[in-house]
């Protein structure tokens, strides 16, 4: 297994890592509820949220759930406390979770997690261990944490290269690209990206060694990410013929923006 994964405190002073952790800290304090409450944070906050305060650097998703229910429930969100928690084993199969969409949110193309190592021989995918980058994680909670910004920038009066480049982060994905999986029978038909992140380590052999037109496995599904391309990224196509004509071609994976 790689030892070399980026954790949390990568690149960072004790002081920069505390800093991050405090904001997190105050930040869910703030909201701390009672039982008749949810906390006004989404699934994905939730868990990058757990991840900081537990300072994981490698973790599966037994680690986090654990830590969910270790660092928010117990201490802040009384009211999430409603589901049956593992505390003496990995993993069971009858796990209900105490975040009902948790295992839906957590393979999301947007959340920052990179995949760092599993092993294709293991049945069982809650063994895929991940990582997040410090960076990452405060850049995907940078709406909680950074105070509200005023007025709003004229998008079609940035430079062609700016424009091209928020075009590319919304619209285009990493190598190699999308495919359509029915990885689940009875459900319906998915897209999905060949791994998270360009490094990872496969202990039963490299993941391009998987091929792109065959049916995933039931029992390596969980290792893929769920791209489900979402209403607000395709409405950026609807905002004005400009940006129809600059980004529709960029979707199709033929950059003649700057050309």
């Amino acid at each position: 297994m790689a030892t070399d994964a980026p954790s949390l405190s990568d690149g960072c002073t004790n002081e920069q890592e505390m800093s991050l952790e405090a904001q997190v800290a105050k930040l869910i304090e703030k909201h701390a509820s009672s039982r008749d409450v949810q906390p006004p944070f989404s699934t994905g906050e939730i868990i990058v949220m757990a991840i900081v305060l537990s300072g994981l650097s490698i973790f599966n998703k037994a680690d986090v759930l654990k830590a969910i229910n270790a660092k928010l429930v117990e201490s802040y969100f009384v009211a999430m406390d409603g589901g049956y928690f593992p505390n003496n084993q990995e993993w069971e199969d009858e796990l209900v979770c105490i975040v009902p969409d948790f295992f839906e949110t957590f393979p999301s193309y947007k959340l920052p997690l990179r995949l760092h190592s599993y092993d294709r021989d293991e049945r069982d995918p809650v063994n895929a261990e991940y990582a997040i980058t410090r960076s990452a994680a405060r850049y995907y909670l940078r709406d909680l944490l950074e105070p509200k910004r005023r007025g709003t920038v004229p998008f079609t009066k940035l430079p062609a290269e700016l424009r091209n480049i928020i075009y590319e982060m919304v619209l285009r994905f990493p190598a190699p690209g999308l495919y359509i999986s029915h990885s689940v029978m009875s459900k319906p038909l998915k897209l999905h990206s060949i791994r998270r992140m360009d490094e990872v380590d496969v202990t039963g052999g490299p993941m391009e060694e998987l091929s792109l037109d065959f049916a995933v496995p039931q029992e390596y599904a969980d290792h893929y990410l769920e791209v489900n391309l979402s209403k607000t990224d395709l409405a950026l196509l609807k905002v004005c013929r400009q940006i129809h004509h600059e980004a529709m071609p960029i979707f199709y994976g033929l950059n003649t923006f700057l050309a």
